[in-house]
C-alpha cells in the first residue's frame, strides 16, 4: 500500500523528539496528532536551547520550521550547543497591503486617543513602521509612540523597537497572553 506524502511525514515526525517553543505552538501540534515531547519554560529561542542544552543532544540532527523573518539566533545558539541544524522555511512574513484597513488605527494614532500597543515580532515591528511612515514623519511617530506603553512580546521584538529608537516594556511570559497581561498591568486594567 502506498502511503500519502502527509502520513510520511506523520510517520517520520512520529519517531522523533518534536519540542513546541510555547504553549499555542504545542497546542497546533497536538491538534495535528503531533505529541510534543518538551517545552521550555522560556516560551523563546533561549529557552528551547536550554531544553536541548538538558537533553545533551550534542551531534543530534536538529529540523527548526520557521519564518523566512526569522533572524539566526536560534541556528547560530544550537550549533554551538554542538547540533546539527537544518532551517525550513514554511512562510515569510510581509507588511499587509491594504491599509485602509488602518484607517481606524491611524485616526485614534493622531488623535492620541492609543493608550498602548503590543508588538508580537520583529516583522511586526517592521510592518507598523512601513505602513504608518506612508501618513506619519519618523519623528512623528516616535513622539506618539514616547507617549504610549509598548511592549514587546519578548526580547528579539524589543532589540527591533529599540533599532527604531522605541523604548519598551518587555513580557515575562513571552506569549500574546502575557503581553497583554502585562500592559493592562501597565494601563491600570487588571
Amino acid at each position: 500500500k502506498k502511503i500519502s506524502k502527509f502520513d510520511e511525514l506523520r510517520l517520520a515526525i512520529a519517531n522523533t523528539i518534536v519540542i513546541a517553543v510555547g504553549p499555542k505552538t504545542k497546542e497546533a501540534l497536538e491538534e495535528e496528532n503531533i505529541k510534543v515531547s518538551h517545552m521550555p519554560d522560556r516560551y523563546s529561542s533561549v529557552g528551547v536551547g536550554e531544553v536541548f542544552t538538558k537533553l545533551n543532544a550534542v551531534g543530534k540532527k536538529v529540523i527548526v520550521p520557521r519564518s523566512g523573518a526569522s533572524t539566526p539566533f536560534l541556528k547560530d545558539l544550537l550549533e554551538k550547543i554542538g547540533l546539527e541544524i537544518i532551517e525550513l522555511y514554511l512562510y515569510d512574513v510581509c507588511a499587509f497591503r491594504d491599509t485602509t484597513q488602518w484607517n481606524e488605527f491611524r485616526t485614534l494614532f493622531s488623535q492620541n486617543s492609543v493608550d498602548g500597543i503590543i508588538f508580537t515580532s520583529a516583522s511586526s515591528v517592521r510592518a507598523f513602521f512601513e505602513i504608518m511612515e506612508k501618513d506619519f514623519e519618523r519623528s512623528k511617530l516616535l513622539e506618539h509612540l514616547h507617549n504610549l506603553k509598548v511592549v514587546a512580546i519578548g526580547p528579539f521584538t524589543a532589540d527591533e523597537l529599540k533599532k527604531f529608537d522605541v523604548q519598551n516594556i518587555i513580557a515575562d511570559v513571552h506569549t500574546v497572553a502575557g503581553s497583554v497581561d502585562l500592559i493592562a498591568n501597565e494601563l491600570s486594567l487588571a
